[in-house]
């Protein structure tokens, strides 16, 4: 609050209702009839209690200036105080979000490398078990080509046998 929103003193307020509510011609006006000492002193000792009354009211208005002076100093270091935990907590909480959106990205960023390797992985694991496959039926081929080998190996040694029986039976013979 102003100072000047304050109310009147007491005095100063019955003043002021006086002017306010006292109707022009019902003002004391001197008049040539009056005496002018009485008058004088009517309206000197009128200056007086309106001078009174505004000593009054501003010493009230003096007083309720050094109460709120007072509260004033009291109160500014610690709202400057709390402004600067405001003002530093801001920053921090700045900086925060600052690597929060960082760290987002970077998980973004990892997320998304993360499902490419897993494609290539899954991609890698089917070329495995096709290279399976495939080396299943390879092996298998081979098992039959070597039983194939085996089998005309025991028919080459079984004609051998024959051939060399038949040798000997022709050899016996013509001696």
């Amino acid at each position: 609050m102003r100072l000047e929103d304050y109310p009147y003193s007491p005095q100063e307020a019955k003043f002021q209702k006086e002017l306010v509510t006292a109707k022009p011609m019902e003002r004391k006006m001197p008049s040539p009839t009056d005496e002018p000492d009485s008058s004088k002193e009517e309206l000197t000792q009128r200056l007086e209690e309106m001078l009174k009354a505004q000593m009054v009211a501003m010493s009230e208005k003096n007083q309720v200036a050094e109460m709120l002076e007072q509260k004033h100093k009291l109160v500014m270091p610690r709202v400057e105080s709390i402004m600067k935990t405001l003002e530093a907590t801001h920053a921090k909480l700045k900086t925060a979000t600052m690597e929060n959106k960082t760290l987002m990205a970077e998980n973004l960023r990892l997320h998304q490398v993360n499902a490419q390797q897993q494609r290539e992985l899954a991609a890698l694991k089917v070329r495995i078990a096709k290279n399976e496959a495939e080396e299943e039926g390879e092996e298998r081929l081979l098992e039959r080509e070597r039983q194939k080998v085996n089998e005309l190996e025991e028919e080459c040694r079984r004609k051998d046998r024959v051939i060399a029986q038949m040798k000997g039976l022709f050899s016996k013979t013509k001696k």
